[in-house]
Parts: C-alpha cells; structure tokens; sequence
C-alpha cells in the first residue's frame, strides 16, 4: 500500500529542492551519477575513435548543419558496422586519450556539491552535474551545461547515414576489416576498470 501522506512530503520537499540526503543514500546515489560519467565518457571517445577511423580507412563525413547528423560516404553500412565496434574495443584497451574527455570525466567524478532535488523526485542536481531518472525519455546527464549521458555522450552525438552508390566502397570495405581485426586483437582481454579508476 503507498503511503499517500509519505509521498506528498517527498513530492514537497523535491518541489523546494531540498537535499536528497534525507530521503536517499546520498553516497550511493554520488556511485550512479560516475558511473554515468564512465559510461558517457566511453561511449564519447568511441565516437571520436570512430570519426577518425572512417578517415584513417578513406572514408568522407559530411555533417548537416542543421540536424547535426553526419552522412558517411566511400563506405557500406557493415563497414561502419565493424568500424564503430573496433572504436568501442579501442576505448577499452587504451582508455580515454581525448584531453577534453578526460576532464569532462574527471570533474564528474571530483564534483562534490551537495546532491539536491532539483524540482521534483526524478531531477537530482550536484554542484554543475544534473541528472534526470527516467522521466520518460530515459536517463540523462548533464555536466556543466555539456549533455553528458543520454541524448549524446560526453557532448558528441553520433548518428550516421551511409551514402549509397559510391564505388570506392568495397576498397574501404577492405582496409576497414583489417583495421577492424587490429584493434580486435588488442583489446580482446581488456576491462573498463583497467583504465577508469574512481580518484582518476
């Protein structure tokens, strides 16, 4: 049975941002919000793995201005299939080496404002870093105005097209499996742990 009395207090107290501290285990909930920064932080310099594979390997990006989407030409969708696999497995064996990524992930981590409700249950603010809970959509997270996990991580946001019709394709389809099977084989025995440790 809900408590209806419980309910309404909690939903007050979210109303006038009060801290979480008193309603949830504010140490568990600061393991979930870095836990979001490693996973966004991963998944961000994977996409930049990812941009500079299509390149290394004769590829051409072209990127709306309007959307933001990018539009791959010189490859078919299984090439950027293999090529975006291969950027995940280069994250995990050499962790992040963007300078930008590494910073943006280390003040989440380092970020240790109070956690407040920020006007309801399912917003939760901690210093610059804002997290929504399933409201929906999902959860997400932003950090110091940067979407962070969700609807893009740690600020790259990599929806592709591939374009059809060009002839260089199967060339790319090529030097892309042997790039592809490269990283494979450096990084089949690595683990995320290796690279992000929590004082990072």
């Amino acid at each position: 049975m809900v408590d209806v009395y419980k309910a309404e207090i909690i939903g007050k107290q979210a109303q006038f941002n009060a801290p979480i501290s008193g309603l949830a285990d504010t140490s568990r909930f600061k393991k979930y919000k870095d836990c979001l920064a490693i996973y966004g932080a991963a998944l961000g310099q994977a996409y930049l793995n990812l941009i500079s594979s299509i390149r290394e390997t004769g590829g051409r990006l072209t990127e709306d201005e309007l959307t933001g989407d990018s539009t791959v030409q010189s490859l078919n969708s299984l090439d950027l299939y293999i090529l975006a696999g291969a950027a995940v497995r280069e994250v995990i064996s050499r962790g992040l080496t963007d300078g930008r990524v590494k910073s943006g992930y280390r003040n989440i981590i380092r970020e240790r404002g109070e956690c407040r409700f920020a006007g309801s249950t399912s917003q939760i603010l901690c210093g610059g870093v804002h997290v929504v809970i399933a409201d929906g959509r999902g959860t997400s997270m932003t950090a110091y105005g940067v979407p962070w996990f969700g609807d893009a991580y740690a600020g790259y946001r990599g929806d592709y097209r591939v374009s059809r019709g060009d002839k260089e394709s199967e060339r790319v389809s090529m030097a892309m499996r042997r790039f592809a099977e490269r990283s494979r084989s450096a990084s089949a025995a690595a683990g995320l742990s290796r690279w992000i440790p929590a004082g990072q």
